[in-house]
């Protein structure tokens, strides 16, 4: 009589089979991630690494967008206080005009709007972002990355508001007719600065809308990223189960042949 060992042969194959699935399913359920590795699906792998790229790319593109937001914020705070004081200055020029102030009167209106030019520039010095000077002419054809790729910049500019550039870097304030002239002046720099400010907002409400395009693009990418590498984890769990109810089945059949060829060798020998 001859003892066949083909079936428990196959019976520990199939143990081994249902181990190293088992061991897999364990491995992306507790990571979430259907592609554990490369050769769980190679051309998926492929395929979300590129996906993957991308979402980075849109990530940093998105803060990128946030950073010149709030640098053009920061920019337009300081245009509001320059605007703020250059209406102070026209406020003082204005009753400068008035002939019947005393020369005492003329004084004190000086060294106020001497006080206000100072200001000026010293907003002009201490408007920054990321240790950036914003509004001393340095920020000029500045390219802000807005999207993932090279062509998604946004040239940017902002136009020196010191008191120099602005037409105002002396003002004489001690008689009625140079006040009105100051006033004259005062009013085309205040043009200059509320055009620098619409400028910067335009640019915000572009990079508003640059927002939400990549945030949009974001999301979708993101989406497919994870329809290719995400796990199923209800499929998976029962997919589990289904192979321990085998692995358990499979150790039962390999535990009666195994019974069954010893049964049979005690026979062939007489016992």
């Amino acid at each position: 009589m001859r003892v066949d060992g083909t079936n428990g042969l196959n019976l520990w194959r199939n143990l081994l089979i249902n181990q190293n699935r088992t061991q897999l399913l364990l491995n992306q359920l507790s990571t979430a991630t259907r592609l554990t590795s490369a050769n769980v699906d190679a051309a998926g792998m492929a395929v979300a690494q590129q996906l993957r790229s991308r979402v980075e790319g849109y990530q940093q593109a998105l803060s990128n967008i946030y950073d010149g937001i709030g640098m053009l914020r920061t920019a337009e705070g300081g245009m509001g206080s320059i605007t703020s004081n250059l209406q102070r200055l026209r406020e003082l020029a204005v009753q400068a005009s008035n002939a019947t102030l005393t020369a005492e009167d003329r004084a004190a209106i000086q060294s106020e709007a001497q006080s206000v030019l100072e200001e000026i520039n010293r907003t002009v010095n201490t408007t920054q972002y990321n240790n950036r000077n914003l509004l001393n002419g340095e920020f000029q054809n500045v390219e802000l990355q807005v999207g993932p790729s090279p062509s998604d910049q946004l040239t940017v500019s902002i136009p020196d508001l010191s008191t120099e550039a602005l037409g105002l870097n002396e003002v004489n304030l001690q008689s009625a007719e140079e006040s009105q002239n100051v006033i004259s002046r005062i009013d085309q720099a205040m043009e200059r600065v509320s055009s620098s400010r619409s400028i910067v907002g335009s640019f915000v409400n572009r990079l508003e809308r640059s927002a939400e395009n990549v945030a949009n693009a974001l999301t979708n990418v993101t989406a497919s990223l994870s329809t290719i590498e995400d796990m199923d984890m209800a499929r998976g769990v029962l997919d589990l189960v289904r192979l321990n109810i085998l692995r358990e089945s499979n150790l039962a059949v390999t535990a009666q042949a195994n019974n069954l060829s010893r049964n049979n060798i005690l026979r062939l020998l007489g016992f």
